[in-house]
C-alpha cells in the first residue's frame, strides 16, 4: 500500500541525499550570480541609493525578488575590473572606471558582481546639495526599476 499522506511526502523533502542535492544546486546558482555585472534582465530589481557614509563607502538598499534583498549594504569605492552595467542608471561601465560594489564578506552577497557607477553617484550627490551633507539630505532618490 503506497503512503501519499503529507507527512511521508515531508519525510521524503527530509531525506539527507534529497537536501543534500538541493543544497549543493542552490550553491551552484548562488555562485553563478556572484559574478554576474548585467543585471538588466530583472525586470522587478530596485536599488537605492540611501547615503554616502564615508568617502570610500555608500549605503545601498537592494531588492530582488529573484535573489536577494539587502535594506542597507555596504558598497565600497573600486575600479572596474571587468565590463558591466550601472544597476542603477543602466549605462555601461568599461574596465577601469571608477564603481563602488557590493563589500566582501562570507558568505559573498549574491550581488558582489554588481556595479553602480562612481560618477552616478556623484552626480545624485550634487544634485542633493553641495550645502547638505549626506546624512542631513536623507536617503537620496537614486531608485532605480526597470
Amino acid at each position: 500500500m503506497r503512503d501519499d499522506s503529507a507527512w511521508s511526502r515531508m519525510v521524503v523533502l527530509l531525506d539527507r541525499s534529497n537536501v543534500r542535492d538541493l543544497l549543493v544546486k542552490a550553491e551552484q546558482r548562488a555562485t553563478e550570480r556572484v559574478g554576474k555585472t548585467d543585471w538588466r534582465d530583472r525586470p522587478h530589481l530596485v536599488v537605492r541609493l540611501l547615503d554616502r557614509t564615508s568617502s570610500q563607502i555608500i549605503a545601498v538598499s537592494w531588492r530582488d525578488p529573484l535573489s536577494c534583498h539587502y535594506g542597507h549594504q555596504a558598497w565600497r569605492a573600486s575600479v572596474a575590473a571587468q565590463p558591466g552595467n550601472c544597476v542603477i542608471s543602466g549605462r555601461p561601465i568599461h574596465c577601469g572606471d571608477a564603481v563602488y560594489r557590493p563589500e566582501k564578506c562570507e558568505p559573498p552577497p549574491v550581488n558582489l558582481g554588481a556595479m553602480i557607477s562612481a560618477f552616478y553617484v556623484n552626480s545624485v550627490l550634487r544634485c542633493a546639495g553641495a550645502a547638505q551633507s549626506a546624512a542631513e539630505a536623507g536617503p537620496f532618490e537614486g531608485t532605480f526599476r526597470r
